[in-house]
């Protein structure tokens, strides 16, 4: 499983203070259909805890997924609960629409933007485990 931030959330991240640990945390979550809306189109809405506090009053993250063939799952959107209550129709669909580039890119466009820093890779922790995968040194071997 590869999982990416779009540049204006990992924006938002860095400055709230959002470890990736915690975002790979929210990505197995989402692969295991953990999530608390399906928005359609590929997006879910996923709660992220603020630092020494629960998910309740925490973040919102929308991610990009395709289930259940896609090896990718994309940030793309944020937002702090208690500023926003849900995304509009309107943003959902431009998020839809954005968010299906990444989804479709091959691996070399996803290197360009990755190259470019219009994208950001998430790495997994070295405890952390990706669904349907064993514990080991990150490539299935133990």
């Amino acid at each position: 499983m590869r999982v990416f931030k779009q540049r204006s959330f990992h924006r938002f991240a860095r400055d709230e203070d959002i470890d990736d640990g915690a975002l790979w945390h929210a990505a197995v979550e989402v692969v295991a259909g953990h999530v608390e809306a399906d928005l359609g189109k590929g997006l879910y809405k996923k709660r992220v805890a603020r630092k020494g506090q629960g998910k309740r009053g925490g973040y919102r993250v929308i991610v990009a997924y395709k289930r259940p063939d896609s090896e990718r799952i994309f940030f793309v959107d944020a937002f702090a609960k208690n500023e926003k209550g849900n995304l509009s129709h309107r943003e959902i669909e431009a998020l839809a629409r954005a968010s299906e580039q990444y989804v479709k890119a091959g691996d070399g466009i996803i290197d360009t933007l990755l190259r470019d820093e219009k994208l950001y890779e998430i790495k997994r922790a070295v405890d952390e485990q990706a669904p349907g995968e064993s514990l080991g040194d990150g490539q299935g071997h133990p």
